[in-house]
């Protein structure tokens, strides 16, 4: 019997949107896929937040949709 395979989401974010060099939206998508893939997860979802602060008090609709969809 062969095991299950692994799913992985991601969640990308920059608190502006002139982060480019190396921390673009872009670049963590594609960090993230091949680290899935080079563990052989099924990278199946993508949740981001662009231009939002990760301040204690901002509301992040990206972060908060993958908790919920977490439990």
């Amino acid at each position: 019997m062969q095991a299950e395979r692994l799913r992985a989401v991601g969640y990308r974010r920059v608190s502006m949107r002139d982060q480019l060099d190396g921390h673009s939206l872009e670049a963590q998508e594609a960090n993230m896929r091949a680290y899935a893939a080079t563990h052989n997860w099924d990278f199946i979802g993508l949740y981001e937040d662009p231009g939002i602060s990760a301040k204690k008090e901002s509301h992040r609709p990206g972060l908060e949709r993958l908790m919920a969809d977490a439990q």
